[in-house]
């Protein structure tokens, strides 16, 4: 009985990380004509619970493009995952969604605002 439980929750909280994923992702997508978006969100902060201090951008990019994105926010403490910086490049080696990850390292809930262009 006991080992079911531990199963029964582990699989409970492998679905809400999962799920808690997902809703917090958010595609960006570049009207007709433009190569460039920005977004602005609040971000929380880590508490204990997967991912109020994440958040995650899907966008398309084809073979050979360049993906760069610019970060701020108002407490400096929001960066990127891929490179806890607050700048980001990478070159699509094959046309598909690629994913930017966001996280606030800072003790307070935050504004942030993302540009994110193709070329």
């Amino acid at each position: 009985m006991k080992k079911n439980v531990s199963i029964l929750l582990a699989l409970t909280l492998t679905t809400l990380l999962a799920t808690a994923d997902v809703m917090a992702q958010s595609r960006i997508s570049f009207k007709r004509g433009s190569s460039s978006a920005t977004v602005s969100g609040v971000i929380g902060v880590n508490r204990g619970v997967a991912g109020p201090n994440y958040r995650s951008y899907v966008l398309r990019a084809r073979a050979g493009q360049t993906i760069s994105a610019t970060l701020s926010s108002d407490n400096g403490k929001v960066a990127f995952v891929e490179n806890d910086q607050t700048s980001y490049s990478v070159t699509a080696n094959r046309s598909r969604d690629y994913v930017i990850r966001i996280y606030n390292g800072g003790a307070s809930s935050t504004k942030y605002t993302i540009t994110v262009s193709i070329q």
